[in-house]
């Protein structure tokens, strides 16, 4: 994976800018062109090979030690040009709203899961409370599941034109302008941000024709996301977003295959969404019970029927009021969203009134290395055969970039944590922090289903 080798050299100097001077970076900098020239000149290519990767990490690892000195976050102030826009936008659409035969409680959940407008009074907080204890908060703030509902009913309405030369170059161009105006018409938020661009980066792959690995993406995503901003580490809801998407990598499919292939659609996709659940939850669990010393269970009940009803509300939504700005409403359309609305708000009413479905448990940071190790142990056990068939000095190889990779990463979450209550951060971030990851899940599968790429997706 070309993105992982200099995400660690950021990790790693992320971690050693709390413990070393910065004219360190000076001489390591120094150190690593030392090292590069001497690997160019000598005549041994394996030696060369090697010199060179270790001169290139010290570097990168100097150069970004450097930039988390020197320069500033890259940050979209709120009374930008384009989020104002993006305000007065919203504005309007909920005036127009208002005019409309819509109950008031539908017009605010429309507004709330297409949107990401939600009013700042009782009624708006009530609501937030709702989903919140009823552990579907993913679908009221807007991000990666909203995102890929929409851009995946694009792709599916463009299915039947042809995918191969300009008329792909251009469905592709379409998803990509897609994806950012959505982005920009919910006031962008670093949720759907983050899901906008691995999904771009996704595109991207499509469109040079390249093999798409997950995992490169996840890298790449991370890596220039904490280059622009690198307070996003204090973020709980970034890390859980990109945990999230590792943890399907890694156990959807295992998940999946345990039912023989379902043929009928609707039980394949209410299958497909469950093993998706179960495969997001092995990961994010024990890292929202060390955020967050928490976690609602309601999440099991609900996020199923209000993932199914959610992913026909929402673009019935914005068609809603792409018709009502035209200057029509109609009747069939109205009657639907009320129906879906209706159920979506008396499933997480009933939820969230079950206190105990709420558990609280402060998981320590030697409890999430233990549990982590004992993951990856896990998952090399079931690979035991591939193993076998490795060289000797390829499997301490493999090894010792599971460990090195692994250290960096606990550390990294160990410091972000530490640092959480010494920066302000994002109050979206701590409310629905927890959520975020499952959205980040729900979203892949959303996008993929609609795509018809179906189970077969390899993320």
């Amino acid at each position: 994976m070309p993105a992982l080798f200099p995400l660690l050299a950021f990790l790693l100097a992320y971690i050693l800018s709390y413990h070393i001077p910065v004219s360190a970076s000076f001489g390591a900098l120094a150190l690593g062109f030392f090292l590069l020239v001497i690997g160019l000149i000598n005549k041994a290519a394996k030696l060369r090979k090697r010199l060179f990767r270790i001169a290139l990490f010290i570097a990168l690892t100097a150069l970004f030690g450097l930039r988390l000195t020197y320069l500033p976050d890259y940050r979209l102030s709120k009374e930008s040009v384009l989020n104002t826009s993006c305000t007065e936008l919203q504005e309007g659409i909920k005036s127009r709203l208002h005019k409309t035969d819509l109950s008031p409680k539908t017009q605010a959940l429309a507004l709330a899961m297409a949107l990401g407008y939600i009013e700042r009074n009782a009624e708006g907080q009530a609501m937030r409370q709702e989903f919140i204890g009823s552990g579907v908060a993913h679908i009221l703030a807007v991000s990666g599941f909203h995102l890929a509902v929409v851009t995946g009913l694009i792709a599916l309405l463009l299915r039947p034109l042809p995918y191969r030369g300009r008329s792909k170059l251009l469905q592709i161009l379409l998803l990509l302008v897609v994806t950012w105006l959505f982005t920009w018409l919910t006031g962008a938020s670093r949720p759907t941000i983050r899901a906008a661009f691995m999904l771009s980066l996704y595109l991207f792959g499509r469109a040079l024709d390249r093999p798409i690995s997950m995992l490169n993406i996840l890298a790449l995503s991370l890596l220039i996301q904490l280059n622009l901003i690198p307070t996003l580490m204090y973020s709980a809801g970034f890390w859980l977003s990109h945990v999230a998407v590792l943890s399907i990598y890694l156990f959807y499919r295992k998940i999946y295959t345990l039912i023989p292939v379902i043929k009928q659609k609707v039980l394949s996709y209410t299958w497909e969404s469950f093993a998706l659940t179960l495969s997001v939850q092995i990961l994010i669990i024990p890292l929202c019970f060390y955020f967050f010393g928490g976690l609602s269970w309601a999440f099991l009940l609900t996020s199923l029927p209000i993932t199914l009803l959610a992913t026909l509300f929402i673009p019935l939504s914005l068609l809603f009021f792409l018709c009502n700005a035209l200057g029509f409403a109609p009747f069939i359309l109205s009657y639907c969203l009320e129906v879906l609305g209706n159920s979506i708000s008396q499933i997480t009413s009933f939820a969230s009134s079950i206190d105990c479905l709420y558990q609280e448990f402060d998981l320590p940071f030697w409890g999430l290395m233990l549990y982590y190790a004992l993951v990856i142990s896990l998952l090399f056990y079931k690979r035991i055969a591939e193993i076998r068939q490795l060289t000797l000095k390829n499997r301490i190889v493999m090894i010792k970039k599971t460990i090195f990779t692994m250290a960096l990463s606990l550390a990294t979450l160990g410091i972000a944590k530490a640092q959480m209550g010494q920066t302000p951060v994002d109050l979206q971030d701590i409310v629905y922090g927890q959520y975020y990851a499952r959205s980040a899940g729900y979203g892949i599968r959303s996008y993929a289903f609609l795509n018809g790429e179906g189970p077969e997706l390899r993320l």
